[in-house]
C-alpha cells in the first residue's frame, strides 16, 4: 500500500531531504537564468525544461545514493519533491513538517470532493423517473441496490445474467432495469462521470464486454469538454485506428459539447431516458439485436 505524505517524510527523512536538494539543485540551476522581463510564454518553457531535469537528476542521484531503497519509494520522494516545490508553501512560513501536512490536508480534501461529487451525481441519474419511464416501468438503480435485489432473489435475469452482473462488480455505477408483471430484470449498465478524462479508457473495456453480452451500455456525463478531442471522440463512435468502433450505445452529456453520433447532448437525460425505454423493449422482444452496433434511433 502507498505511503502517505506524511509517512513518507517520517519514515525517509534521510532520503527525502536528499532527494530534494538534488531537485532543487537542479530546478535552480536553470531558473535562475530566467530573465525576470521574460515573456510568459519563455518562463513557462523554463520552468517546465527545470522540472525535467530536476526530476532526471533527483531520480538518478537518489537511485545511486541509496540502492537499497525500492525505486518506487524513491519516485515518491521526488513527486512530493517536486509538488511541494511548486506549491510554494513556505510562502506562508511553514517548515518542512508543517508544509506536508498542509499538503496531505489538500490532496484529501481534494479527493474527498472527487468521490463526494461523484456519488452525487450518481444518485442524482438514479433519480431520473421521466413519465416514459414510468409508463414502461424502467427505472435507473444504484449499483449498491441492484446487488442488493439479486442477494434477495428479487432480479429475475437468467442465472448466467446475474452471475455477470456480481462479477462486474465495480465495472458500472447504475443499472437500468424493467419490471414486467412485478418482476424487474437488469437490461442495462450504466457508467457516471462528472468530467471525462484518462480513466474513461478503462470503462471501454467493461462496456464492450458488456455490449458482447447484448445488454444496453450507456454513460451519463456532467461535463464533455474533452469529446472535443479526437481520441474521445472516436472512443465513444468509433472511426479511428485505435477505436475502430463505437465503445457505448450512447453517451448522455449535460453540458460541453453538442450531439455529434453516439454522444448525445441531454441537459435534462430525456434522450437518456427515451433510448433506455427502447432498449428495454429491445431486450426483451429481441435481445440477440441488442449488438454492439444496436442504436436506439
Amino acid at each position: 500500500m502507498a505511503l502517505s505524505a506524511k509517512e513518507l517524510i517520517t519514515q525517509y527523512k534521510k532520503e527525502y531531504e536528499y532527494c530534494e536538494k538534488e531537485y532543487m539543485k537542479a530546478w535552480s540551476s536553470i531558473i535562475v537564468d530566467v530573465d525576470e522581463d521574460a515573456s510568459e510564454s519563455k518562463k513557462t518553457s523554463a520552468r517546465r525544461e527545470a522540472q525535467k531535469n530536476a526530476i532526471d537528476n533527483a531520480f538518478v542521484q537518489s537511485m545511486a545514493q541509496f540502492p537499497d531503497i525500492d525505486e518506487e519509494i524513491i519516485w515518491a520522494l521526488i513527486s512530493l519533491a517536486h509538488k511541494l516545490n511548486l506549491a510554494h508553501l513556505e510562502d506562508f512560513h511553514l517548515n518542512q513538517m508543517q508544509r506536508v501536512e498542509a499538503y496531505a490536508r489538500c490532496i484529501s480534501a481534494h479527493q474527498s470532493w472527487n468521490k463526494a461529487s461523484g456519488h452525487s451525481f450518481e444518485r442524482y441519474i438514479a433519480g431520473i423517473n421521466k413519465q416514459i419511464m414510468v409508463d414502461n416501468e424502467v427505472q435507473f438503480i444504484l449499483k449498491s441496490d441492484a446487488i442488493k435485489m439479486i442477494k434477495e432473489g428479487k432480479m429475475y435475469n437468467h442465472p448466467d445474467d446475474l452471475h455477470l452482473i456480481e462479477e462486474w462488480n465495480d465495472n458500472f455505477d447504475l443499472y437500468a432495469i424493467q419490471t414486467n408483471h412485478g418482476k424487474a430484470h437488469i437490461f442495462g449498465c450504466i457508467q457516471v462521470k462528472t468530467s471525462i478524462r484518462d480513466r474513461v479508457g478503462r470503462d471501454d473495456q467493461f462496456s464492450k464486454n458488456a455490449m458482447e453480452k447484448n445488454f444496453w451500455v450507456a454513460e451519463a456525463v456532467l461535463n464533455g469538454d474533452f469529446f472535443k478531442l479526437p481520441k474521445y471522440y472516436a472512443m465513444v463512435n468509433g472511426g479511428s485506428l485505435t477505436y475502430p468502433e463505437n465503445n457505448w450505445h450512447g453517451v448522455y452529456v449535460m453540458a460541453g459539447i453538442e450531439s455529434d453520433g453516439r454522444i448525445y447532448h441531454d441537459v435534462t437525460f430525456d434522450i437518456m431516458a427515451k433510448h433506455a425505454v427502447i432498449a428495454a423493449d429491445c431486450f426483451g422482444v429481441n435481445r440477440a439485436q441488442l449488438t454492439r452496433n444496436w442504436k436506439a434511433e
